[in-house]
């Protein structure tokens, strides 16, 4: 919420909280308030209390094939299934075979693709891929993945779930923005990735 305070009644501000001033690219304990002052975060020293810290979720850019982005994650990190993978996503344009992520080693590895210009999401662990059309172009959706055998499925946003075997395939280290299918990795992303999150369980 915006406070403010004036000296008189419909005057313009002396003294302006408006927390949406914060910008933790340049600050992460304060920001400067349009009226002057200084807003300082504070936090608690105690363990396990509340901290008052503001959080910002990083922001993933990727350009497509031509800027050749991609993330290239520890490949020491496996997640077997069952699992549950969440990506809030945006496709900046619609083309064929554009990776949100993939699993590094080829031979064990969990998707999740826009497999056709028309908007058209995929997930897939080596056995059929669940598919979900009917995307919004340049618009921030969730994709939600749960890799569980015969019991996987896909979501888009809060909407209808599609179930099938998905494949048992499980996380072999990471690539986000892009597919392992050859070197250089191919089939990058136009687009961003706001937030990525593995659950050990299907969730």
């Amino acid at each position: 919420y915006r406070a403010t305070i004036s000296n008189s009644i419909g005057g313009a501000p002396v003294v302006d909280f408006n927390p949406n001033s914060y910008n933790p690219s340049s600050s992460q304990t304060s920001w400067n308030s349009a009226t002057g002052e200084v807003w300082t975060v504070n936090k608690s020293t105690t363990e396990g209390q509340f901290t008052g810290q503001l959080v910002y979720r990083t922001q993933l850019s990727f350009g497509g094939t031509t800027q050749n982005k991609y993330f290239d994650c520890n490949t020491n990190v496996v997640v077997n299934q069952p699992d549950t993978v969440y990506v809030a996503y945006k496709f900046d344009l619609f083309s064929a075979y554009q990776g949100l992520y993939d699993s590094k080693t080829t031979s064990t590895r969990q998707t999740a693709n826009n497999s056709a210009s028309s908007g058209y999401i995929e997930t897939y662990a080596g056995g059929s891929p669940l598919v979900k059309t009917g995307l919004i172009q340049n618009a921030i959706s969730l994709i939600t993945s749960v890799y569980n055998g015969a019991s996987s499925s896909e979501q888009i946003n809060n909407g209808t779930e599609v179930t099938g075997n998905a494949g048992s395939s499980k996380m072999d280290g990471l690539i986000l923005g892009g597919l392992t299918n050859s070197l250089p990795i191919a089939y990058q992303l136009n687009g961003n990735i706001y937030s990525f999150l593995v659950s050990k369980q299907a969730d």
